[in-house]
């Protein structure tokens, strides 16, 4: 399914607010697909970073790839990919934000299991009136080059953050492709970095972020993409984009400007009695809908 791609404009703030009672952004995720045998160490390994934030697993799901609407050979990953993943880095990254003792467990874990996690980015906060004064760092970690990178933050007050971090080239685009897309303004922290917030939990709160990096290559991230769930989902609105691939009656697949691939997943009203019959439909059927 194709559409004619629309004239970049960013919504106004009564456009936004207006828009957001018909779709609104209920709720964000990350796929991970992987093969069959490697889940089990993959998800014991990613547990020692997550558990404090996402127990349940219900922001970051590994799922075996035969499962997957994604074809993860395909020219989505592969294309505008450097030759040399030495000098690139994923463009996809999960950060969590813990307290003080929390971040110290956790950063534990990481420095003693060198042989699995490898220091791969590493970005440095500089000082906001001059911009020349180091204040901070956060440093980036990768379990595999075909995975989200993963960074850990402490914060002093306040609830625990999942932020799904995109890193990007062109800011500005990539900033109004997804202000359309869910209709929410990104919240500038400084110059090339944004934020959207998803939803807030007792406790926590679930957050996009854009990152534009122009040191180093961004490289698609091959076996994981967000999920963004809607509580409605008008597709002839989303004419914004360049393609969008229906996969079942609930879920179409999309890319953002840069290639990222997105699946937008609509979990509208449906009664239980016909969330069960389709779900029995099929194994891959009941694999790819998920009800919140």
């Amino acid at each position: 399914m194709s559409f004619t791609k629309a004239v970049s404009n960013r919504p106004s703030r009564k456009e936004t607010t207006q828009s957001r009672q018909e779709t609104n952004l209920y709720l964000c995720k990350t796929d991970i697909f992987l093969q069959r045998t490697q889940i089990p160490t993959t998800r014991k390994h990613l547990e020692k970073i997550f558990s404090l934030i996402d127990p349940g697993w219900k922001f970051i799901r590994i799922r075996d790839d035969k499962s997957s609407p994604l074809n993860i050979t395909d020219k989505h990953f592969t294309s505008n990919r450097p030759d040399s993943e030495e000098n690139s880095v994923q463009a996809l990254s999960v950060i969590v934000f813990l307290n003080e003792e929390q971040y110290q467990e956790v950063l534990g874990t990481i420095h003693t299991e060198t042989d699995v996690w490898q220091l791969r980015h590493t970005i440095k906060l500089l000082n906001g009136i001059d911009g020349s004064t180091v204040i901070g760092c956060m440093d980036f970690y990768e379990y595999s080059q075909d995975l989200p990178l993963c960074a850990i933050s402490p914060i002093h007050f306040g609830c625990k953050v999942l932020r799904f971090n995109i890193f990007v080239k062109d800011f500005e685009t990539m900033r109004e492709f997804y202000e359309k897309l869910i209709l929410q303004e990104c919240h500038f922290v400084r110059k090339g970095f944004g934020i959207f917030k998803v939803h807030s939990y007792p406790g926590l709160e679930v957050q996009i972020s854009l990152k534009m990096e122009l040191k180093t290559e961004v490289r698609l991230t091959k076996s994981a993409v967000l999920r963004l769930k809607f509580r409605k989902l008008d597709v002839a609105r989303c004419n914004l984009v360049t393609t969008l691939e229906q996969i079942n009656s609930q879920v179409w697949r999309t890319e953002d400007p840069e290639g990222n691939v997105i699946l937008l997943e609509e979990i509208g009203t449906v009664s239980r009695g016909k969330m069960t019959k389709r779900c029995s439909q099929s194994e891959a059927t009941k694999d790819e809908l998920v009800f919140v």
